[in-house]
């Protein structure tokens, strides 16, 4: 469709048509330079448009005829076609910038946004969480500069301690959503799985001593050599301690590596009391809580074993419990060789909790708030 002098729908009747379920749009400089996406269009296109040039994603013609219409201040209205999906558009200047809104063409591209709602919100949700933890870490330093500055501590701790619950949740959700998806990365490394958790457990250490958290180790002597994304492991593992927490209090929970030939396992086991038949049918299930009794004040809010599932899935692996009354034992088993097609050894990958401490983030749900001042 050409250009139009009077637009038919005005800017902001079209955007309150997409600030709900789909919410298509991207912000142009007058030169046609993208500044903005909106974050459901990027996981539409699997693409962020941001920082490229119209004419790199779009014909020559069209991106032309675009901006010579909002040089022109006129509603434009056109099709295109997108890394392989079909678009209605609608440019139309405002306030010296050009902005684009995109409706897809096909019932199917409809069903695809409702599909990964659960990741446009987690990725919304840690924006959002990044922006409070930022201005947590302002109002903390202002707080000192107080006469009453213990007075604030406590409180800003829990805050901090909330936004780290909330992040984890977040990505473990996100996670979740991928796996479904068939989306999931791994970002493999062929390493000593035997260092690596010796290594967790010296970082762990003066966290679960302050904590009165009793860990155990049992690892080989030997190394085990092996291909597994460090990040997925060391979440697997730190999630199965805080549960076991949970479950066992101050009873001691045991670590153990063992090399199988073929493959690995990671055995997690507390000296609680165990899991009721009928919690181990839905325990894996993403939308189970864990039990409020089990030594944390509100009952887990899901996503943390079928999260693991997912995880040692992606390896080609397994995740099985084992209960009984002397406690629970969850053992991740995966091979040493993963095959070709699972493998993603692509690209530098951005660390999953945003700066923060991995293991403070991945306990936020046992240790106390003293551990967030």
């Amino acid at each position: 469709m050409g250009a139009e002098k009077t637009s038919p729908l005005a800017f902001g009747q079209v955007y309150d048509l997409f600030r709900g379920d789909e919410d298509f749009y991207f912000l142009c400089s007058a030169s046609g330079r993208v500044l903005f996406t909106a974050g459901s269009l990027k996981l539409f296109l699997e693409n962020d448009l941001t920082g490229r040039n119209l004419n790199d994603f779009l014909s020559d013609t069209l991106a032309a005829n675009i901006i010579a219409a909002a040089f022109q201040k006129e509603y434009y209205e056109f099709q295109c076609e997108l890394f392989g999906k079909n678009f209605r558009g609608a440019a139309e200047p405002s306030d010296g910038y050009i902005v684009v809104i995109l409706f897809p063409v096909s019932e199917d591209g409809k069903a695809f946004i409702r599909k990964n709602s659960a990741q446009f919100i987690s990725r919304e949700i840690s924006d959002q969480l990044s922006l409070m933890s930022a201005a947590v870490s302002l109002l903390r330093k202002e707080a000192s500069q107080l006469s009453e500055a213990k007075k604030m501590d406590a409180p800003i701790s829990v805050i901090s301690q909330s936004i780290m619950r909330l992040l984890r949740l977040s990505r473990n959700m996100l996670d979740c959503a991928l796996y479904e998806n068939g989306s999931l990365p791994l970002y493999l490394h062929e390493g000593d799985l035997r260092a690596f958790c010796a290594d967790l457990a010296s970082r762990l250490h003066p966290i679960c001593r302050k904590a009165e958290i009793n860990l155990e180790w049992n690892l080989p002597k030997e190394p085990v050599v092996c291909l597994f994304d460090e990040e997925k492991v060391e979440r697997m593992i730190l999630n199965l301690i805080s549960n076991a927490v949970r479950a066992g209090k101050n009873a001691p929970i045991l670590i153990e590596l063992s090399d199988r030939g073929s493959s690995v396992a990671i055995t997690v086991t507390d000296r609680g009391g165990g899991i009721s038949g009928e919690s181990m049918s839905t325990a894996m299930n993403k939308h189970a809580r864990a039990s409020a009794d089990h030594g944390s004040s509100s009952g887990g809010a899901g996503f943390g074993l079928a999260l693991l599932r997912a995880f040692a899935a992606r390896h080609g692996g397994t995740l099985i419990l084992s209960s009984n009354a002397g406690g629970t034992s969850a053992c991740i088993s995966l091979p040493k060789n993963l095959e070709q097609e699972r493998t993603a050894f692509n690209a530098v990958h951005l660390d999953y909790a945003g700066g923060f401490d991995h293991i403070l983030l991945e306990l936020s749900g046992v240790l106390g708030k003293e551990f967030y001042r």
